[in-house]
């Protein structure tokens, strides 16, 4: 009798599943559209519910301070099945008020990966504190400082942490001295809209900080001038400028950056906006960036990921190939 999704093993159906939909993701639209397409999926019949529902609960998408508290008021081995956590409210509601508790009581101290994005953080811890098992953090979009940032970003606080993304930053100066005694332990550091490096607070520069981690770090190709051009050796070209005359992608940000190594550009960038008139439409828009970049021995990285509030998943794998090949 020919096979059936009924007659497929557990595990077989599983695959099948997990390759229907979206990856996993800690950028909050992707990891959006892959628990919308996993709920109808668990409706289909109990087999299907029975393997759907273990992946709807391994990220909590969380975008409204009730489902905060619903999750963090589920039961202990609902909680434990998760391994990461993406909070994100409305641009325009960032005093929205989040707990992150430090206590041995904490409902997330399993969690490897934490998304917030517009809101502010109240970190509260009991006597006994827990050191997190974060591995991926990211903080995005209109963040509310407190100082609360400085006990989330310490070494004791989260010993597992390796991918750090920062954008949007309300207060980045102060966010980039909290994070400072963190980098030597991260494996990769993500700005956008981030500029530095500033002093600490006594008033000392923390520029040699981030000398020491420039071979980690990747910031926005419109903000690396604001850095000491010798930090800069990865950026990301995901805001394309176009040359009116020519009707070519700018590349002149390259010219102030003489450690730059690698340049991250989006797949699609090189078409041109349809409404601006070109003098010259028969260069292709890419010939002018791409010949630059060879002659400065640059190189280009193309990456899937449309939206950057987290460490792009090409710079990850470009830093291990790297690191294998050194």
């Amino acid at each position: 009798m020919p096979a059936s999704l009924q007659t497929l093993p557990t595990e077989l159906l599983r695959l099948i599943i997990e390759l229907d939909v979206p990856p996993e993701s800690l950028v909050f639209t992707a990891a959006k559209r892959r628990r919308e397409a996993l709920i109808p999926l668990s409706h289909v019949n109990k087999r299907f519910c029975s393997i759907v529902r273990p992946l709807l609960r391994r990220v909590l998408v969380v975008n409204a301070v009730v489902d905060s508290k619903s999750a963090r008021n589920a039961p202990k081995e609902l909680r434990e099945q998760a391994v990461a956590m993406i909070f994100c409210t409305p641009q325009d509601s960032h005093k929205t008020v989040v707990s992150l508790s430090l206590g041995s009581d904490s409902p997330f101290l399993n969690l490897q990966g934490l998304l917030y994005q517009n809101c502010a953080i109240r970190i509260t811890a009991s006597s006994t504190i827990r050191p997190l098992q974060l591995v991926k953090l990211a903080l995005g979009g209109h963040l509310l400082y407190t100082k609360a940032f400085a006990e989330l970003l310490h070494p004791k606080t989260s010993p597992a942490l390796r991918y750090l993304g920062l954008a949007g930053r309300t207060s980045e100066a102060d966010i980039l001295v909290d994070c400072a005694p963190l980098l030597a332990q991260l494996t990769a550091l993500q700005l956008d809209e981030v500029t530095g490096p500033p002093k600490a607070r006594d008033g000392t520069s923390l520029r040699k900080v981030y000398t020491e981690c420039a071979d980690k770090f990747i910031v926005n190709a419109w903000i690396a001038r604001k850095w000491p051009s010798n930090l800069v050796q990865y950026v990301l070209y995901d805001r394309p400028v176009w040359i009116d005359y020519y009707g070519s992608l700018d590349a002149g940000f390259a010219s102030y950056l003489p450690s730059l190594q690698a340049v991250f550009v989006p797949y699609g960038i090189g078409q041109r906006p349809q409404n601006l008139y070109w003098r010259w439409r028969s260069k292709e828009p890419l010939e002018e960036f791409l010949q630059l970049m060879a002659r400065r021995s640059i190189e280009v990285v193309w990456v899937n990921e449309a939206e950057y509030t987290f460490i792009l998943p090409e710079f990850e794998r470009y830093l291990k190939a790297k690191q294998q090949h050194a």
